[in-house]
């Protein structure tokens, strides 16, 4: 078990990495004023054929829990699944460009998706409708994030900026800036209070949305942050970097746990419900099962063919889902290292999954 220590800076630093730790809040004028973001319909809505294979792009992004899953595509579709059937039950049509990031709704009623055309779509799974899209970023959408009690959404972009929006309004209330480049995934932490974002820029910001200041800076990284994610307790955060090495970071900053065993970049990570394993997929072309209570991998899950973009837990914790440049989706059990059923049907990579909160009922 290893122990790291890595920079905690304000936000007007030259962002060189230093060996100590100190704690500090970044230079901040206040919230922003909000800003207005336009909102219309779906275009489209397909109804579920027998058939998986549906995408013809990359699969960005899915969640679900066995009740649902979601992917979100390059071919600018967002799918929904019936884990139990293997079934494409809708495809859900109107971003114009590659779906980066789709999400459930903590209820499991909405899901939010981010695209490359610059906005985010909330969705009716139950209908296929899209209810509202949010336009506000000059650049790709990468990343969503539900707040806890599901009022509000984090988006983070190419164009740097984070936007916070109001599911009630449609609008943009905050913009939080600071990061030097694009911002590749952020994390509403289980409390609602705070907001993890990482970047291209090779840090971690910890926002306090409170107030819309950033907390703290966090560096330790030669490569991009690919992946963040708040541990279910809230107490400490996983990063998957765009290199071998996964850490598990605490609330001050510094690292308990270092996960080595991937040969290639680690673009996502998630942990289980119980908060006891971390599941990470890589371009190594392997999905890992980590024991945190002793930092071992206990499972190895292979089959994809080309870099895993995404993983994600159901529920129970029973099960494990992954998107892949591969263009497939695959169902896991982590415990055996069984795939129990390959999704087909896009036509290019799956850029992310997400699995329901609550069985579809």
């Amino acid at each position: 078990m290893a122990q790291t220590t890595a920079s905690v800076r304000e936000g007007t630093d030259d962002g060189n990495a230093q060996e100590s730790i100190s704690t500090a809040v970044c230079e901040s004028a206040g919230p922003p004023a909000p800003e207005a973001c336009d909102h219309d319909r779906a275009d489209h809505f397909d109804p579920a054929t027998t058939n998986l294979p549906e995408h013809s792009d990359d699969l960005h992004s899915a969640d679900s829990d066995l009740g649902q899953l979601a992917s979100a595509s390059a071919d600018g579709t967002v799918k929904i699944w019936d884990p139990a059937t293997n079934q494409c039950r809708a495809t859900l049509e109107g971003h114009n460009g590659s779906v980066f990031s789709v999400v459930w709704s903590p209820d499991g009623a909405q899901l939010a998706s981010g695209s490359a055309d610059g906005t985010i779509k909330i969705w009716n799974p139950a209908t296929g409708q899209c209810t509202a899209t949010l336009e506000s970023h000059a650049g790709s959408v990468l990343s969503v994030a539900w707040s806890p009690d599901g009022t509000q959404l984090a988006s983070g972009s190419r164009d740097g900026p984070i936007e916070i929006w109001s599911l009630a309004t449609t609008q943009c209330v905050a913009t939080l800036k600071g990061h030097d480049s694009s911002v590749l995934s952020v994390s509403w932490s289980p409390n609602g209070w705070e907001l993890l974002s990482g970047s291209e820029d090779q840090t971690i910001r910890t926002w306090d949305l409170t107030t819309t200041w950033c907390r703290m800076i966090l560096e330790a990284f030669r490569e991009s942050v690919l992946s963040i994610a708040w541990s279910p307790d809230g107490y400490q955060f996983a990063s998957g970097p765009d290199d071998t090495i996964i850490k598990i970071w605490g609330s001050a900053c510094t690292s308990s746990l270092t996960l080595e065993g991937h040969t290639a970049s680690v673009g996502s990570v998630a942990w289980s419900p119980d908060g006891a394993r971390l599941a990470s997929g890589s371009d190594d072309r392997t999905v890992k099962v980590w024991d945190l209570d002793n930092a071992q991998c206990t499972a190895t899950l292979s089959g994809h063919d080309k870099f895993i973009q995404s993983v994600t837990w159901s529920p129970n914790g029973a099960r494990l889902a992954s998107g892949s440049d591969d263009e497939t989706v695959k169902i896991w059990n982590p415990v055996t290292s069984e795939c129990i059923a390959t999704l087909r049907g896009h036509k290019d990579t799956v850029y992310s999954v997400a699995w329901s909160p609550e069985p579809a009922r």
